[in-house]
């Protein structure tokens, strides 16, 4: 998967000290996802901790509550964030995410989000021929 933008995330937040603010959302996610998703969702987040936030999605438990966090996420002013968005509903894969990932696949400015959306779409079509 294309997560370019979302590794130099990583970097600088290892670099600049922001590992407490990661470390506090991860923690939040796994232990207190109700209360992750408000702050998720609260206007103070800027785009950067929003992003890390989005990603951090991919270990909540319950998809659905996943879903309802990050889908708003897809329509945001910043690439940053739609890839963070992205990257934490590829793990929460339904028909319904699937559907709108397709209908936002050509509006999508940035090429390599338009690409990691078609990796997502195609990840999700190969895991139900699998299941079938």
């Amino acid at each position: 998967m294309i997560l370019s933008s979302s590794s130099k995330l990583r970097i600088h937040w290892m670099e600049n000290g922001m590992r407490k603010n990661y470390d506090m959302l991860d923690f939040l996610v796994k232990n207190h996802p109700h209360h992750f998703v408000s702050l998720l969702h609260s206007p103070d987040m800027d785009d950067c901790l929003l992003s890390a936030g989005c990603m951090l999605c991919c270990g909540m438990e319950q998809s659905s509550l996943a879903r309802k966090a990050l889908l708003p996420f897809l329509d945001h002013s910043s690439s940053l964030v739609r890839e963070g968005a992205l990257y934490g509903l590829s793990f929460h894969m339904n028909r319904t995410v699937c559907k709108k990932l397709l209908s936002i696949q050509k509006k999508e400015e940035n090429k390599e989000l338009e690409l990691f959306i078609s990796e997502i779409v195609k990840e999700f079509h190969g895991q139900r021929k699998s299941k079938s």
